[in-house]
């Protein structure tokens, strides 16, 4: 089956998330920490680089990225990301494919690797999640053999319509953004959360100057308490996987009873 609709266009992906801007830079770390926070040994802090790429079949817009990051640990991260807007595999061209390898992200620094493919049509038939990573054999350019992991995500599949975790929540925007009527939980979203108000602000303003946001101003008080909040649901995340006991984990977090539960009912079934 053929998706023709177009869940995020490249030109708004690239305003949302790669404009020279420090709201664009806290809305990227966020997205990548949601995607790859089961792969990461320590949270994204800070993205130091960012080079983008147009590649062969999108001579419009840029469609792929190589990020350079620093973790909470301040060890290196680098990070291709590719936006896929069409099913190129059902036109039955060799020309066309989905690089996978993740040689081609060349360092001579000990590094942990991370390629992600955003796709708008489906590409794993064989399972109805919409969310995969792979643990790669292919060898680096160093002596060390660093984690080296490879995500699909497949827009198609996601029909979450309860969004609890900050990846859940990222791709609802996604999937929403452009509909001609949102639906409410868009509307609340985009209205409580600062990181999503900001996407939608900019996914708006097509522009390469700075953004300035003059109505309904953000209050560093939310931005630091969606911050934290985030990051506590990704630990929790992390010691629910490890089986580490609730009360540990409540200690540890100061997440509720409720909240711990909500969070086991999203944990994705990822593949290694």
């Amino acid at each position: 089956m053929e998706y023709k609709r177009k869940f995020i266009l490249l030109k708004q992906f690239e305003s949302v998330f790669f404009q020279k801007t420090k709201g664009c830079q806290l809305l990227l770390r966020s997205f990548l920490n949601a995607i790859l926070g089961e792969s990461l040994k320590a949270s994204l802090k800070e993205i130091t680089s960012v080079q983008s790429q147009r590649c062969y079949f999108a001579t419009d817009h840029q469609s792929s990225w190589l990020i350079d990051a620093v973790s909470d640990e301040r060890k290196d991260v680098k990070i291709r990301i590719q936006v896929h807007e069409h099913d190129y595999f059902q036109k039955q061209s060799s020309k066309f494919t989905i690089s996978s390898r993740l040689d081609q992200i060349r360092s001579t620094a000990q590094a942990e690797r991370f390629m992600i493919h955003i796709l708008n049509f489906n590409l794993l038939l064989e399972s109805d999640h919409y969310h995969h990573r792979f643990q790669s054999t292919s060898p680096t350019y160093t002596s060390h053999r660093e984690t080296q992991q490879i995500h699909y995500i497949e827009l198609p599949k996601f029909t979450t319509e309860r969004p609890q975790t900050t990846l859940e929540k990222w791709l609802y925007f996604i999937c929403h953004l452009n509909d001609k009527h949102h639906p409410q939980l868009y509307i609340e979203l985009v209205k409580k959360d600062p990181y999503f108000k900001l996407a939608r602000h900019l996914s708006k303003r097509m522009t390469n100057h700075p953004i300035m946001i003059k109505e309904e101003p953000l209050i560093l008080i939310e931005w630091q308490y969606f911050g934290k909040q985030q990051e506590k649901e990704r630990i929790a995340l992390r010691m629910m996987r490890s089986d580490i006991p609730y009360e540990k984990i409540i200690e540890f977090t100061d997440l509720s009873l409720s909240e711990l539960d909500e969070l086991a009912l999203k944990i994705p079934m990822l593949y290694s």
